[in-house]
């Protein structure tokens, strides 16, 4: 009880109070997985996130296979394609995030808030949880599944929550959260990935603009 009274009170001082633009991973399997995709794609650049371009887009990190492709998991542990939540929108921002990210928890609100307004007009958001996937055993970790819960509820979050596999993060290279994808509904990459959280507008701009070029 007393740990879920505390992390009530942390998503509520994130929300009010704000915090820097991303958190470095604090998985060591999910570096460690990340670190091997790299290896074995010598090819491709991998940049170090750095502070002064935590908002920018880095290009050229991602290889050009298709990131729905991939596995991710659903609340039931059942195993399915990212590209399932994709089909059938013009835009879907496919969001990284992990529950002991606070930028990742700040910027929800905002989030929640633009799926609504714009889910009408073919786009959707699909936040992808990067921390409560057991990337050693497998399965999902049921005490974080507690907390993405009780963050999605505090945020008025709505849009499909989905839990992350070794492959997709490896392949995606994520040393780092909040990081996002846009892309079209045959999953072909219309921008990212882009690292940290981003203001309402920021977001609303970028989104827009998407949408305008799908049309």
């Amino acid at each position: 009880m007393m740990k879920r009274i505390t992390l009530i009170l942390m998503i509520a001082f994130i929300l009010v109070v704000g915090l820097t633009t991303a958190c470095e991973s604090a998985n060591e399997t999910v570096n460690e997985t990340v670190n091997e995709t790299a290896n074995e794609t010598a090819n491709e650049t991998v940049n170090e996130p750095a502070n002064e371009t935590v908002n920018e887009t880095m290009n050229e990190t991602v290889p050009e296979e298709k990131l729905t492709g991939f596995a991710v998991y659903d609340r039931s542990q059942n195993e399915l394609k990212l590209s399932e939540y994709v089909t059938g929108n013009k835009v879907t921002m496919i969001n990284f995030w992990a529950t002991f990210c606070g930028p990742c928890i700040g910027e929800m609100p905002e989030l929640a808030r633009i799926e609504k307004e714009y889910k009408d007009k073919g786009f959707e958001i699909v936040g992808v949880t990067t921390d409560a996937t057991d990337y050693e055993k497998g399965g999902l970790i049921q005490d974080i599944l507690k907390d993405a819960d009780d963050i999605l509820e505090q945020t008025g979050v709505e849009y499909p929550i989905c839990f992350a596999s070794a492959d997709l993060v490896g392949y995606a290279q994520i040393t780092a959260v909040p990081t996002t994808f846009f892309v079209d509904e045959k999953g072909n990459l219309l921008a990212g990935p882009m690292l940290g959280s981003k203001s309402g507008e920021e977001w609303e701009r970028i989104i827009t603009g998407l949408l305008d070029e799908a049309d």
